[in-house]
């Protein structure tokens, strides 16, 4: 298996052994990267011994046989398990732009602080009391961090603070202000590979919201549930895997022979994950044409860009909204689907419109004539879907296709 093999080569690379790894802080040694890396293969073999659980339970399992509440106790865990891992690959891609020794060891004072921070504060509301030892600590750790910023470390590079900030020492009593995820996740955007990308997501909702599967949510109902989602999850959390793998060796610039090596060449032969993020930007529609949005048919009136280069479509339905209250809305461009040009339809209103004047030599107003072509594309296509749905049978998509 790619995860648990992989992780054993790049361990051999990195150079530290569980009884260092377990005995001796991360930065004792001078060397905190290392701590740093041995964690990510942590997590990387965890979530590949829990895929090996997760396919021997659905493929042995008698799937007439298991309840809703046996596939979404698997789907909570691969959630549990995706959201840890986006976790650290994000943090994982930003230490590609700091990797050097000085930011692990940064971070890994931070955390560490923070950890002393919070249970200081924890024994002063909950016991009334305040530990010395405890004290003594933070205050050594303060002066490490103290010593970084005096030997020339940049407080402005620490992407896992919020704003970049200086060491301030009120840190030790109310803990360390650290970047949110959404945070990093735009700090991301940019630089990440895009296989990264895909399995990420593309906004910070699609990267975690795993969250809601986390967390304990009495508003959902699962009426959406599928059993599908428990496969489809043993598939999220290989990728991410995978991405993992990639970004060690990247940390590590080394691809050990073996397994990291076969698949990092299938990894950079790979054009499918560049295409599907240049997809996120394409822009399907123009203003004027017809798509096809959820089950309904409009047109586009406006076109955004966001500062992410992710385009935006606000859009007019046609005929019937799917709420009358909401004749208009927006959605993102790789929620819609092209039906049909403003060329198409305006060569077609404007062809009825001659044959109308031939037949009863009296003209009409051409944005009625637009209208009527609006309507008559949809019914069209309507009709076109019937006929591939019949043929295909209800399993096949119901999405229409452009109009040629």
């Amino acid at each position: 298996m790619v995860g648990v093999q992989g992780a054993d080569e790049l361990r051999k690379v990195i150079g530290l052994d569980e009884i260092n790894f377990r005995r001796l802080s991360p930065n004792l040694n001078g060397e905190p990267k290392k701590y740093f890396l041995y964690r990510i293969l942590d997590e990387i073999q965890k979530a590949g011994l829990k895929i090996l659980d997760w396919k021997e339970f659905l493929l042995e399992g008698k799937l007439d046989d298991m309840h809703r509440i046996d596939f979404e106790s698997i789907i909570d865990d691969q959630q549990f398990r995706a959201r840890k891992l986006v976790e650290t690959l994000v943090d994982a891609i930003l230490f590609s732009t700091t990797n050097d020794q000085a930011h692990y060891g940064d971070y890994f004072h931070l955390h560490e602080l923070n950890e002393y921070a919070r249970s200081q504060e924890d024994r002063s509301e909950f016991f009334g009391f305040h530990n010395k030892n405890a004290e003594w600590v933070v205050n050594r750790i303060l002066e490490n961090v103290r010593d970084l910023e005096t030997e020339g470390f940049d407080p402005r590079s620490r992407w896992y603070i919020r704003n970049g900030s200086v060491l301030n020492e009120k840190w030790k009593n109310k803990g360390v202000p650290f970047s949110s995820f959404r945070d990093r996740y735009k700090m991301v955007l940019p630089i990440a590979l895009p296989s990264e990308l895909t399995i990420i997501g593309k906004s910070y909702v699609h990267a975690y919201g795993t969250s809601k599967k986390v967390h304990f949510t009495p508003h959902d109902t699962s009426s959406n549930f599928s059993m599908e989602q428990a496969f489809l999850g043993v598939d999220k959390v290989g990728i991410l895997i995978m991405a993992l793998i990639v970004r060690c060796q990247i940390l590590l610039n080394s691809i050990p022979e073996g397994i990291n090596k076969r698949y990092r060449e299938m990894h950079d032969n790979n054009a499918m994950p560049a295409k599907l993020a240049q997809s996120l930007k394409a822009k399907p529609a123009d203003v004027g044409d017809i798509v096809w949005i959820q089950g309904a048919y409009a047109e586009v009136i406006a076109i955004t860009c966001s500062k992410y280069g992710y385009s935006a479509y606000h859009v007019k339905y046609i005929e019937r909204p799917p709420l009358a209250e909401v004749p208009d809305d927006w959605f993102a461009g790789f929620e819609i689907k092209l039906v049909a040009r403003r060329a198409q339809i305006e060569k077609g209103a404007d062809a009825t419109g001659k044959k109308i004047v031939q037949l009863t030599n009296k003209q009409v107003d051409r944005s009625e004539l637009l209208e009527s072509a609006k309507r008559a594309i949809v019914h069209l296509s309507i009709l076109r879907q019937k006929k591939i749905w019949q043929k295909m049978g209800p399993s096949e998509s119901m999405e229409p296709k452009a109009t040629p």
